[in-house]
């Protein structure tokens, strides 16, 4: 990191010169006739922005929302999707998810083709060249703020001081911390704006899922030898959650982010778990929507399935999610 800090200055001078012509006006930002709501990040993935899509999706929809996602399909396939649009597609079958790098043109097709009455911006901070009515940010309380530098240095898209642009701040794996912990990261954005509002949330395992579909129990796995591998952004929080869990964790594996797993990778994962003599193959949901299988030669392969649960700041989402489906269903 330290040899790539000759390249930050370059990286922060380009965000800070398009943000200031954003907020003169040079840029323009598109505006569009139904809420738009962005869920976004500071630093470079890893902070549960799917797991935090579904549960506002899923908090709309029992609102009687029409509400479609807007993802830009980073490391997508050539038919476009990318693993957490594969993800979304199955856990949101009630709700479009449009992609593509141009959101304003994504937001065009929701308004006219799907009639769409809100629109969530799914890694939409960055992106302002679609007006949105209310940024979230999510910060993952294990790794706040990149090392604290931008790119290529550390992992920050852009300054903290960008937070002045946010309406609420996520702190997601909060239950990964102490209180001291949480205290510092909140001192820190409260710097960056007054007027925010901070909530805190957890991702809680729900059950084990196998590519067929076939739900288990929770315990089923407790006390099973497993090797857990992932291809997510932030692979420590992977960790965190199987430490949690009563599991015999005797090998792991971790891949780039929206890694496409050849047969290649999934025969070295098997061999990996023979040699370790693991009874079980753990990964993630995302990982398991592009592998497909119900077991890697006679392992079996189960991903874990989260839930999001709001452990703080609760009743204020809530009041902010009535007011913005309110207005999306004519109400307000």
């Amino acid at each position: 990191r330290a040899a790539l800090w000759c390249l930050k200055p370059f990286y922060r001078v380009s965000v800070g010169v398009r943000n200031l012509f954003f907020t003169l006006g040079w840029f323009k930002s598109k505006r569009v006739s139904v809420p738009v709501i962005s869920i976004g990040n500071l630093t470079t993935g890893g902070t549960g922005k799917t797991p935090i899509v579904i549960w506002l999706a899923r908090a709309l929809r029992s609102r009687g929302v029409q509400v479609a996602i807007l993802s830009r399909g980073y490391g997508a396939l050539e038919n476009g999707e990318n693993d957490e649009a594969r993800e979304l597609a199955i856990r949101l079958p009630d709700v479009p998810n449009l992609i593509g790098p141009d959101r304003s043109r994504s937001a065009e097709i929701a308004l006219e083709e799907l009639e769409m009455k809100l629109l969530l911006m799914d890694d939409g901070f960055q992106h302002r060249q679609l007006a949105r009515d209310s940024d979230w940010v999510l910060i993952d309380a294990t790794c706040p703020f990149g090392f604290g530098q931008l790119l290529p240095r550390g992992l920050l898209r852009e300054p903290v001081s960008s937070l002045c642009r946010a309406d609420v701040v996520l702190i997601t794996r909060a239950d990964c911390v102490d209180s001291s912990v949480l205290a510092a990261i909140e001192n820190r954005v409260r710097r960056a704006n007054t007027n925010l509002f901070i909530a805190h949330a957890r991702f809680a395992p729900q059950h084990w899922l196998q590519a067929n579909g076939q739900q288990s129990s929770i315990d089923k796995l407790f006390g099973q030898r497993c090797l857990v591998f992932c291809g997510v952004g932030n692979p420590e929080g992977v960790r965190v959650t199987m430490r949690s869990l009563p599991l015999d964790v005797v090998a792991e594996r971790v891949f780039p982010d929206h890694h496409h797993y050849s047969d290649d990778d999934l025969a070295d994962i098997e061999q990996q778990g023979r040699t370790a003599h693991a009874e079980c193959l753990i990964c993630t949901s995302k990982d398991l929507v592009k592998i497909n299988r119900n077991r890697l030669g006679t392992i079996p392969l189960y991903a874990l399935e989260i839930e999001t649960k709001i452990i703080f700041g609760n009743d204020v989402l809530q009041t902010q999610i009535d007011h913005w489906a309110n207005i999306a269903n004519g109400r307000h």
